[in-house]
């Protein structure tokens, strides 16, 4: 029926047709069938997607020793923020110590998982997923446990520990319900990744 300009569809007809059942025909027509599959297709896994992302967001570290990187994904699997190891914002990055040797380079690096954080683009990180490189500080911890993050998933850079870091870390995932699980997969190896220009 065609009232104005806009078709309005004859809403018997349509009501018997959504309660029939799809036939093999259907299928036929939509494409769902084995001989419109690819098996031989490979596709990563949400947990690989986003441990590879952690390490190419490495990349963008500005410390020369140690690079770390790290994810953070709602419960819908959607990146809400990111971060590296590197300077504050602003800052002079071509004149701060950026080396191990001298210990300086401490005083100005802000971790990945604390700058993930602090760009997330929602407050409330509950529900969410942190992928990290290395097993987080434990100040890093205290920040990821604030945001209501209870799921950690850590690669293997490492980092330096103090004496009582296992201690407190262990106090701060059981006190506060925290998973926290080493991961387990292949990644994208980025050290040997192929640049080109596109």
């Amino acid at each position: 029926m065609n009232m104005g300009g806009f078709y309005l569809p004859n809403q018997s007809v349509e009501a018997e047709h959504m309660a029939s059942s799809l036939t093999s025909t259907d299928f036929e027509i939509l494409g769902i069938s084995t001989k419109h599959r690819n098996e031989k297709y490979k596709r990563w896994s949400i947990d690989q997607i986003m441990m590879s992302t952690a390490y190419i967001m490495a990349k963008g570290s500005h410390d020369s020793d140690t690079q770390h990187g790290a994810v953070i994904v709602d419960e819908n699997n959607h990146i809400v923020s990111s971060g590296f190891n590197g300077f504050l914002k602003g800052s002079a990055d071509d004149i701060l110590p950026n080396a191990r040797l001298g210990g300086h380079k401490y005083k100005f690096m802000v971790h990945a998982e604390r700058n993930a954080c602090d760009q997330a683009t929602r407050a409330d990180l509950s529900n969410c997923r942190i992928f990290v490189t290395g097993v987080p500080c434990n100040d890093c911890m205290t920040t990821i446990i604030n945001r209501g993050i209870r799921i950690v998933t850590y690669g293997d850079v490492g980092h330096v520990q103090g004496e009582g870091f296992w201690e407190m870390h262990k106090y701060l995932i059981n006190a506060h319900n925290v998973s926290v699980t080493k991961y387990s997969g292949q990644i994208i190896n980025v050290d040997n990744a192929v640049l080109i220009s596109i």
